[in-house]
């Protein structure tokens, strides 16, 4: 029998699978906004759905990669973000009029959700969600997890637009939702 070395990479991508079966992914993959994400349009090319999971899988290499310096995060809010981040953006043809109330007012429907799934939401989650549409909105993230879900939201839906889903980071794990 021969054996394979594990790189850094393939380690973390284990540690990834490990998170996304965790109760907590399997909790928010189990809510009928999660399901609808799975089905509606995003960035032209991918799902609702897809580019959630893109931008966890970013924020917890993200996270392992920082983890690696001795820099401590809170992996659960960031995931909690990372996973709710755009749940408010479902049925968004009904219910923003326009692109800039879509930006402006997703968030915060959100981080409703995240409430209504973890009514005990801390702080940390709730600003992430909420501020994850910075610049294009006011309010800066106020914690590191919110910083680190801002960049792979952005990183993800440029990856998205240009080269579509099957480039899309969270595309190795989809069979994980």
């Amino acid at each position: 029998m021969f054996a394979i070395p594990l790189t850094r990479n393939h380690l973390i991508s284990l540690y990834i699978m490990d998170d996304l079966t965790s109760a907590t992914s399997r909790k928010i993959f189990g809510t009928t906004h999660f399901q609808k994400a799975m089905s509606q349009k995003h960035h032209n090319f991918t799902t609702v759905a897809l580019h959630t999971l893109g931008v966890t899988v970013t924020s917890l290499r993200l996270f392992y990669f920082l983890e690696m310096f001795g820099i401590k995060l809170d992996k659960e809010a960031l995931m909690k973000s990372a996973l709710c981040h755009d749940l408010g953006i479902i049925g968004r043809d009904e219910k923003f009029s326009t692109n800039a109330e879509c930006c402006r007012n997703h968030p915060i429907d959100s981080a409703e959700i995240a409430r209504d799934i973890f009514p005990d939401l801390d702080e940390v989650t709730e600003d992430s969600i909420r501020t994850h549409m910075w610049p294009a909105c006011a309010n800066a993230p106020s914690h590191a997890e919110g910083i680190i879900i801002n960049i792979a939201d952005k990183y993800c839906a440029v990856i998205e637009g240009i080269a579509g889903k099957h480039y899309c980071p969270g595309m190795p794990f989809i069979d994980f939702v």
